[in-house]
């Protein structure tokens, strides 16, 4: 059987080409990560990078074929 971990986190989107500042605890280890606004909206994303000391990361929206942050249809970070 395939083990599949899910967790989340709060974040918050800080530039305009869609990079959010999270916990890096929450996307450690993880192989798909999932960006959900409160409207519900959902976007793939992926890290772009992480310091575990001070438990800080930031993650990059992944753009679609127009340049654009890539809807997507599931909400969570999997390790």
């Amino acid at each position: 059987w395939k083990f599949v971990q899910q967790g989340q986190g709060s974040g918050l989107i800080f530039s305009g080409e869609g990079l959010v500042v999270t916990n890096a605890h929450v996307v450690e280890g993880a192989t798909r990560v999932r960006v959900t606004l409160t409207d519900g909206r959902r976007f793939r994303a992926e890290v772009a990078g992480a310091d575990e000391i001070v438990d800080v990361a930031v993650l990059r929206m992944l753009p679609d074929a127009n340049g654009e942050p890539g809807k997507d249809d599931e909400g969570s970070v999997e390790g």
